[in-house]
């Protein structure tokens, strides 16, 4: 048998919801305008790690593995609605990726990328779960090719490479060793399963290093560490022949999807429409010198105010954190809030109460 090497990518992008553009609607259409907020937000990180390209430019960039270098487009196979529909169908914004290496191995290599903006504690549980579903699934497919093969004794399942990707401003917290989530690791340690995975933070590389790529993902990085006006009004002074190298080889279809990125990055700094279409049609046309003058008007209030949310929100998750267990319905519901006044009010009790059911009983 002859196994072809692989490497699966799952990019999750699961974004705390802000942005103003819901804030005033009727009750009844809130969640309507939730979801309409998100698939904005999400839109961007999905095209990107969903296109075959710019996996490629991202493994290359930022994986520091021998057999990953050079690695082309074509080698990348999508397995999306394999597994994800597996899990969570609230998991829309996942992507599966199988990578075909260009080595006399005889294995798989899988890659999980989390694609997120902030921390989330339950990471190593949620990739492992991954892990197991993928191991699960080979070991069909290979049953089904040659049947009998995972009783042998040589049989061998594949190599998992985790990988997060982090958004996010803060520093990451999470454990990246599944055995720091488990009790009594350490008397365990010979009888548990362990891994540790990778985590690219945004932030951590500064816009030099990021220019340094000079190819679409680059574009793509620099555009979500936007977080203020001044960081948009530097884009003015990216270096011409980093633009011009850009606007000169980038090939018509991903010129398209830089303006879809583009544009639902607008869509957060709530531009209007027109002014958006004038800015996609710069990039379409690949006048990419006239592309961040035209940024440099427009206001971040949708920025400005993801920011102040985002921060009540880790600081209220922190105050429950150290009064006991957090259930999922709850951090859903601090997760999803938006208004910032209440927020503060739920900060204020979440201080006063000794328990996190205490807490929970005093929002109702």
């Amino acid at each position: 048998m002859r196994e072809l090497l692989g490497l699966f990518l799952l990019i999750r992008y699961n974004k705390i919801v802000q942005g103003g553009s819901y804030l005033h609607c009727a009750e009844k259409d809130v969640e309507m305008n939730k979801k309409i907020v998100r698939n904005l937000d999400d839109q961007g990180a999905k095209l990107i790690f969903g296109n075959a390209d710019m996996c490629a430019q991202f493994l290359n960039d930022y994986i520091d593995i021998e057999c990953l270098k050079g690695l082309k487009p074509e080698q990348i196979e999508d397995m999306t609605s394999r597994f994800v529909s597996m899990w969570d169908n609230e998991r829309d914004s996942d992507v599966v990726k199988r990578i075909h290496l260009n080595s006399e191995n005889k294995l798989y290599v899988i890659a999980i990328i989390e694609h997120q903006s902030d921390v989330d504690y339950t990471m190593a549980m949620k990739i492992l779960r991954y892990m197991v579903m993928i191991w699960t699934e080979y070991e069909r497919e290979q049953n089904e090719s040659y049947p009998g093969i995972t009783k042998t004794k040589d049989f061998k399942y594949p190599p998992i490479l985790p990988i997060v990707y982090f958004e996010g401003h803060d520093t990451w917290t999470a454990a990246k060793q599944l055995s720091e989530r488990v009790a009594l690791a350490d008397v365990f340690e010979d009888f548990l399963p362990d891994y540790r995975y990778e985590v690219i933070r945004i932030h951590d590389y500064t816009d030099d290093e990021i220019i340094s790529k000079g190819n679409e993902f680059s574009l793509f990085m620099l555009v979500n560490k936007l977080k203020d006006s001044e960081d948009i009004r530097n884009l003015k002074n990216l270096p011409k022949d980093y633009l011009e190298n850009l606007q000169n080889y980038s090939s018509d279809y991903l010129l398209e999807l830089i303006a879809t990125v583009v544009s639902a990055f607008m869509h957060k700094l709530q531009v209007n429409q027109r002014e958006i279409a004038d800015v996609s049609d710069m990039i379409r046309e690949r006048r990419f010198s006239m592309l961040f003058d035209s940024f440099e008007a427009y206001s971040v209030p949708g920025i400005q105010k993801e920011t102040r949310t985002e921060t009540k929100v880790e600081d209220l998750m922190f105050v429950l954190s150290e009064k006991g267990n957090i259930s999922d319905t709850l951090k859903e519901k601090i997760l999803s809030q938006n208004d910032i006044e209440l927020l503060d009010r739920w900060f204020k009790i979440g201080v006063r109460a000794t328990t996190v059911e205490e807490f929970e009983d005093q929002i109702k």
